[in-house]
């Protein structure tokens, strides 16, 4: 009798805790779990254990801005667009922790343009990389950062996040369970494709020398070295990468950032003024400079293709038996381009 009740028991268990993962993830929010940059920061979970040769980091000009397929079709090297909205320094911090938990790039690149906003971040962006990052060190890490100053339910709530979006319990409908199925495999590589345009009307020489000066922000500079180190330690060379902004860059940036990168002996690539990239603001943009279109992402692309080949030993993988998936990938990819 009492083995009995023990396996009753234990089946109970058993099916709450199903019962309690199903429902954390049926609760989530459509803006936490159905844009585009959920299969930007999910999709990276699809692909294979240290296949990644190059991952992009950063805010959605990351995923907005460069085409992992477009460098996989000019050189065969292997890389993914890993970024999340608005995401300040300290958040890519805890992104690259994550990659480097399933990843072994040779090369990470990170996006400098939120490095010198405040480190003030809107729950529904930090939701947005976080909601979609696996339980493990670097998520445990980052929800008790003292950047967020979470008490303990807050906490809780990023572990299980029926804590947070309970309420949503009478306005569940089937598309909510159906993601209980859905599959999460970014075939652009974390790349969001955008063919909307929208010309940038503002001054394209907002990179014009000036006597002006800025400074990182205190917060984002101490994140900045910790990811500097991190990279060191785990043998990845980073480099720093501004994306075509007019709206977001200037001058004085630049130097900022040039005078940090000098002063850890690491590379600084400035795309906001490589002519060779040919970026046309009434063309290449979908929101007016904010944000590239896939013509300027295009452009972008095939100059990093290029700049990652001619600056590093990466392999080019396109005939690997083992990468004909990329292929495959590539050819829908062009096709819905």
């Amino acid at each position: 009798m009492k083995h009995k009740v023990f396996i009753s028991a234990i089946i109970f268990i058993l099916i709450g805790l199903v019962l309690f993962y199903i429902l954390n993830i049926v609760f989530l929010p459509e803006w936490v779990i159905n844009e585009g940059a959920t299969l930007s920061t999910r999709g990276i979970y699809e692909e294979k254990n240290n296949s990644l040769d190059v991952v992009f980091v950063g805010s959605s000009n990351i995923y907005n801005g460069i085409s992992p397929l477009e460098i996989w079709q000019e050189t065969g090297i292997t890389s993914y667009s890993y970024g999340s909205p608005e995401q300040k320094i300290w958040l890519s911090y805890y992104a690259i922790e994550e990659v480097l938990a399933y990843q072994n790039p040779k090369v990470i690149m990170l996006d400098v343009n939120e490095a010198f906003a405040d480190d003030y971040l809107e729950e529904d962006n930090i939701r947005k990389l976080l909601d979609n990052m696996k339980l493990g060190k670097a998520k445990i890490e980052a929800i008790n950062d003292e950047m967020l100053n979470y008490g303990t339910q807050d906490k809780l709530s990023y572990l299980f996040p029926i804590i947070r979006y309970h309420t949503r319990w009478n306005s569940l409908t089937t598309k909510d369970f159906e993601r209980l199925f859905y599959n999460y495999d970014s075939t652009y590589k974390g790349y969001i494709i955008s063919k909307q345009i929208v010309p940038f009307k503002g001054n394209t020489q907002y990179l014009e020398f000036t006597e002006e000066t800025t400074q990182i922000h205190e917060v984002a500079k101490k994140y900045l070295d910790k990811i500097v180190e991190t990279c060191k330690e785990n043998g990845t060379e980073l480099v720093l990468i501004d994306m075509p902004s007019p709206n977001t860059w200037s001058y004085p940036r630049h130097k900022a950032i040039s005078d940090y990168a000098e002063s850890n002996g690491i590379k600084f690539l400035e795309l906001n003024c490589v002519d060779e990239i040919g970026i046309d603001w009434n063309t290449d943009t979908q929101d007016g400079g904010w944000h590239l279109n896939t013509n300027g992402a295009v452009k972008v692309s095939k100059y990093l293709a290029n700049y990652l080949k001619e600056n590093f030993n990466l392999t080019d993988n396109r005939e690997n038996k083992d990468y004909q998936d990329w292929n495959q990938d590539l050819e829908k990819y062009l096709e819905d381009k």
